[in-house]
């Protein structure tokens, strides 16, 4: 997307939010992590104009080195079908996330783990020193986070007990599905996820 373009949905943003001042719409970007040293998609000159930045791991990204295309890209591929790298790429994975999260101003991690295999303990605990959310995703159904025994809930059981902030999110990938959050909402209930610790919920 070429600046001009991302100026024309900034004004159009803006327009909206005077005309419905009931509302605020905030302008995001979910970024690729495409380098082992926290290397995202978007480039530095861009980032400030974005009200947030989310941060993902997806498989069908151009890596920034060959050397990160293979670890990144090819062994988690690999792995997905022989499981011979699980831990290696647990470690190459979350370190590699947290790296982005040091080096770029990264609000949330969207669907942590569900692409690839981490440590979602460590990844929670630098999380929380940078102060990123981790998404709670309502495609977890399809793609559950790869824990040991491939359960979403008691993956993020761990980062609860890591004091980790959460972000409900409808992950929507068509405009009907925009504000659909009753997934993600069952996972935040089924953890009795405290309404403070989820940074886009309000306290009743």
């Amino acid at each position: 997307m070429r600046k001009k373009e991302l100026d024309k949905i900034r004004d159009e943003i803006s327009r909206l939010n005077d005309l419905y001042p009931m509302i605020e719409i905030l302008f995001g970007v979910e970024a690729n992590l495409i380098g082992l040293n926290g290397e995202i998609d978007v480039p530095d000159s861009l980032l400030y104009k974005f009200d947030f930045v989310a941060l993902g791991y997806h498989r069908a990204v151009v890596p920034k080195t060959l050397k990160d295309a293979w670890y990144l890209s090819m062994k988690n591929r690999l792995n997905s079908v022989s499981r011979n790298f699980d831990f290696e790429l647990k470690q190459t994975n979350t370190f590699a996330l947290i790296n982005a999260l040091k080096n770029n101003p990264v609000h949330f991690i969207t669907h942590p783990g569900a692409k690839a295999q981490i440590d979602i303990g460590i990844l929670a605990e630098h999380a929380n020193k940078y102060e990123v959310a981790l998404e709670i995703n309502p495609r977890h159904d399809i793609y559950p986070l790869r824990h040991e025994d491939n359960s979403t809930i008691a993956a993020f059981r761990i980062a609860l007990g890591k004091n980790a902030k959460f972000v409900i999110n409808g992950d929507a990938h068509s405009p009907k599905k925009v504000g659909c959050f009753d997934n993600s909402l069952k996972v935040a209930a089924e953890l009795n996820i405290p309404a403070s610790q989820i940074i886009n919920a309000e306290k009743l």
